[in-house]
């Protein structure tokens, strides 16, 4: 294979929209990310600079005249355009002759194509500082509580009431970093500990949490109504993880002498699942419907209802992994609704 080749080769398979031209802006070849991409619109063959909106063109002409190997910053409407919708990345001269002429192999982005990119690498940095962090700090923590609880038990007759006043709130404060390193741990693990999908039957799994919130249930005799739900292909225990976080919410915020009644349903249309756990309790202003999904966000007081604050993140997340989204729905005192959504076959697209 020539070069020439290898070049075309090269750049039929590049990911990223690239161009090779001439420095009078005639195009030579083309990616086949730019041949696809529909804004752009250009063959070989055309000239470039033609496509480029009035307002910008003389500039970008000149821009490109003094453009050497290497990084660039140059940002530009296209003909119908009224934002720059392209950013020249990077350039690279491949030849320069004694005439003057020379060619070379630009590399272009759109702006919202920088954006996922730096918005995917801060995501993976900060799930990698949330585990580190969460982690590390675990081990340090467990020696105070260790300690402490020590302390407690063979020196606390030694201390006065202002000293035992002092052990019992370090041992609390404590016991809710431990409650939030663990939360922020699940919450690092959606996506660094995940399984493939696999077959999981939604209503097994929910009974078991059911069974499992026995504790919870019997003082307050609350009722939890679980519909017919469906086997879907997903991580099951990510599920259990949901369905266990949804539930304690609905059975944490009830009305005080009123008997919590939570429901869970499903339906299914094409390859979309729509579980929904419906309770009575105390709801919230729908005002508030995005920020009960944020880290450490909190509608009530820590001394009124006990958490972290990060279960309900922890459902977001695993829903967004699975290619699905949840919502919420409520009004103040009149308890609150969650939707989620899923695919039911992860290999069906979207059927």
């Amino acid at each position: 294979m020539t070069n020439p080749e290898k070049m075309q080769t090269l750049l039929q398979l590049a990911p990223v929209i690239l161009v090779r031209w001439r420095a009078d802006g005639r195009i030579l070849t083309m990616s086949g990310a730019a041949e696809h991409c529909t804004r752009l619109a250009l063959a070989p063959g055309d000239n470039y600079f033609e496509h480029i909106h009035p307002s910008d063109r003389d500039a970008v002409i000149t821009r490109f005249g003094e453009l050497e190997t290497g990084r660039s910053e140059a940002s530009y409407r296209l003909l119908g355009e009224s934002s720059a919708m392209y950013h020249i990345r990077e350039y690279s001269i491949l030849s320069n002759d004694q005439a003057g002429e020379r060619d070379g192999v630009l590399i272009i982005e759109q702006p919202e194509q920088r954006l996922q990119q730096q918005l995917a690498r801060c995501e993976k940095e900060l799930q990698e500082f949330a585990y580190i962090a969460s982690h590390d700090l675990m081990e340090p923590l467990r020696k105070v509580q260790a300690f402490g609880e020590r302390l407690q038990q063979k020196y606390s007759h030694d201390l006065d009431e202002k000293g035992q006043d002092y052990l019992e709130r370090m041992l609390h404060a404590s016991a809710r970093m431990q409650e939030f390193l663990n939360g922020l741990l699940e919450y690092s693990r959606v996506n660094t500990r995940g399984k493939p999908p696999a077959s999981c039957d939604l209503k097994l799994i929910c009974l078991e949490q059911v069974e499992r919130l026995h504790k919870l249930t019997t003082p307050t005799e609350a009722r939890i109504a679980v519909g017919d739900l469906p086997v879907i292909e997903a991580d099951c225990d990510q599920i259990r993880q949901l369905l266990q976080h949804l539930l304690t919410n609905a059975l944490k915020f009830h009305h005080e002498g009123v008997r919590p009644i939570i429901a869970v349903s499903a339906k299914v249309e094409g390859n979309q699942l729509t579980m929904k756990v419906k309770d009575n309790g105390m709801g919230f202003a729908q005002e508030h419907a995005e920020k009960v999904f944020q880290l450490f966000q909190r509608l009530h007081g820590r001394t009124q209802y006990p958490g972290a604050g990060i279960g309900l993140a922890v459902c977001r997340r695993i829903a967004e992994r699975h290619g699905g989204e949840i919502r919420a729905f409520a009004t103040p005192g009149s308890g609150a609704e969650f939707i989620v959504t899923l695919p039911v076959c992860h290999n069906r697209g979207g059927e």
